[in-house]
């Protein structure tokens, strides 16, 4: 099993955030979805491409919410990695 933080390609860094850091979601490429699925290193990367799209928007939504920047990571870590 890949630890989290390597198999999400998990940032703290708002600059994996497709640029925007807007906290807004981009529009699901469902491709990428389906790809995570698979056990294989395209899976991995699809996986990965997943979690640096989402990462920063599902931390600015917990954040929004009144959550300290710590435990807003701990949820979002949790949320991606369940």
């Amino acid at each position: 099993m890949i630890p989290f933080g390597m198999q999400c390609g998990m940032s703290n860094d708002n600059s994996e955030n497709d640029g925007r850091g807007d906290g807004i979601f981009s529009t699901t490429r469902w491709s990428i979805v389906q790809g995570a699925g698979a056990e294989s290193d395209a899976g991995q990367l699809a996986l990965t491409e997943l979690c640096r799209i989402y990462w920063f928007p599902i931390y600015a939504l917990v954040r929004a919410r009144g959550v300290d920047a710590e435990q807003a990571k701990d949820l979002t870590q949790d949320f991606l990695s369940s």
